[in-house]
């Protein structure tokens, strides 16, 4: 990014906090902000990842002043929400456009940092919701949340922390800006004590808590064995085998003998998971009805009713809108097959060298010639010689038919300038004629009627398709 977009960003955060002209941030505000600048930018040098663009949403116009403060290495947006209503239809609404804003820069940015501040619980309730709806947090996004709010009153956002690369920031009372950072383990119930990374003091810096570092990838191997619902599918020519689960006595669990249960099984046996398999009740893949719901398994990961739908599907941009993808196990290029047409041999294949136009346009500048030839004819015949302006007329038929053409005594000038250009035009349209029937006789015509979707939809072919793929919602988007 740019530094004019960065500037625009910038820009753009003030345009928010205008929103309350006559706020004055008192001066514990201001120093508390100048500590979260202060904590963002040694997080920033501590990260392992360089290249942050940081988008901060908050509902504090104090950071206002110190936004440009901030080290971020691809800039920094600011958004705020108006007012200090406490209501939750109202917070919901502005966080709902806001989530929709940020997730723009997101997708635009190569490595992002999503700061949350505030000590409302109302907004972190509507964040943790707009977030979901909103699509903002991906596996890549890193997030931060600062608050001086006791753990307790952070339920609405446990969900967020857990399954999110995410800490939690927490400030303490006291005159010294402690904050206290912590990472919360995925699956971990509500309730449960977040693990301490470390404390940080403004001019001190980082005292690490244990040997866990800032952004650790907590989901590599899970600690407790967690239980996962897969979301598939199964074909007909799948093998399956059922067994009693060992991790969940009394139930069942089937197991398919295919490349893709077989990698889930190992990426659940390295990361200590155990995984139950669930169909959709449709048997799809998933694509958006009518009504513009979700079907299949991108349908369940999308309501939350599976963790993760086990298959290769195709990414587009519909679904791209509604759930993550791993990156690509498997690259593979669609075609659509359809036998050529026969050789074409017609009585009118004289006509095929020019186009219909070009036929027209001959046809046209003939009459105009042979008008402009024969307008005299409308003086006294005392003057001219009819039946020599009629001669000279059809001279330009004769050209045209490339036969040889009669010259009369006393010809005026412009005639002969008139049937010289015309001479002239015919020779070249002889000679393109002449080289396009060449080719057409050498090579047979041979027809193609199918270059695109629409093409298919058009001539009315019949379609197999496998119900709620990808390739059934190409389809399904064009019109007859």
């Amino acid at each position: 990014m740019d530094a004019a977009t960065t500037l625009a960003l910038i820009l753009l955060s003030v345009n928010f906090c205008l929103g309350v002209a006559a706020y004055t941030p008192t001066v514990g505000e201001d120093v508390r902000a100048a500590a979260i600048v202060d904590l963002l930018n040694d997080i920033l040098e501590a990260a392992p990842q360089h290249g942050d663009f940081v988008i901060l949403i908050t509902d504090k116009c104090s950071l206002l002043d110190h936004v440009a403060e901030i080290a971020a290495p691809w800039g920094v947006g600011m958004f705020r929400k108006r007012g200090n209503t406490q209501d939750a239809n109202a917070t919901q609404a502005q966080l709902s456009w806001v989530v929709d804003q940020a997730r723009k820069l997101r997708q635009v940015s190569w490595s992002v940092m999503v700061v949350v501040v505030s000590d409302d619980p109302v907004f972190f309730a509507a964040f943790a919701r707009s977030s979901l709806e909103g699509r903002l947090l991906v596996w890549s996004t890193k997030l931060l949340v600062l608050t001086r709010l006791p753990l307790h009153r952070l339920q609405h956002i446990h969900n967020t922390l857990t399954m999110t690369n995410s800490m939690l920031l927490q400030f303490t009372y006291d005159p010294s800006l402690r904050v206290k950072i912590y990472t919360e383990l995925p699956y971990s119930q509500p309730g449960t004590q977040p693990v301490t990374v470390a404390t940080w003091s403004p001019g001190k810096g980082f005292a690490m808590k244990s040997s866990t570092p800032l952004y650790f990838d907590k989901f590599s191997r899970f600690s407790h064995r967690h239980r996962v619902v897969v979301s598939r599918v199964l074909t007909p020519s799948d093998t399956t085998v059922t067994f009693d689960d060992p991790d969940y006595p009394g139930e069942k669990k089937v197991i398919s003998f295919n490349p893709r249960n077989n990698l889930m099984e190992t990426v659940a046996a390295n990361m200590n998971l155990s995984l139950k398999y669930v169909e959709p009740g449709d048997g799809q893949w998933g694509m958006m009805d009518s009504d513009g719901e979700w079907t299949g398994m991108i349908g369940m990961v999308y309501r939350q009713e599976a963790d993760i739908a086990l298959g290769l599907f195709t990414i587009t941009p519909q679904r791209y809108e509604v759930a993550d993808f791993t990156y690509p196990v498997d690259i593979t290029y669609i075609g659509i097959l359809a036998a050529r047409g026969s050789p074409e041999v017609t009585l009118w294949g004289f006509l095929h060298p020019l186009t219909p136009v070009v036929w027209v346009g001959i046809l046209v500048a003939l009459g105009v010639y042979m008008a402009v030839i024969l307008a005299p004819s409308c003086l006294p015949v005392e003057l001219l010689n009819r039946t020599r302006l009629f001669t000279s007329a059809s001279n330009c038929a004769r050209v045209l038919l490339q036969q040889d053409v009669t010259e009369g005594s006393g010809w005026w000038w412009w005639e002969r300038v008139v049937l010289g250009v015309w001479m002239l035009m015919t020779l070249v349209l002889a000679r393109s004629y002449a080289g396009n029937l060449m080719s057409q006789l050498t090579i047979r015509y041979v027809s193609e009627p199918i270059q695109s979707l629409q093409d298919l939809v058009d001539n009315y072919f019949t379609l197999l398709l496998y119900k709620g793929t990808a390739q059934e919602q190409a389809f399904r988007g064009l019109k007859k």
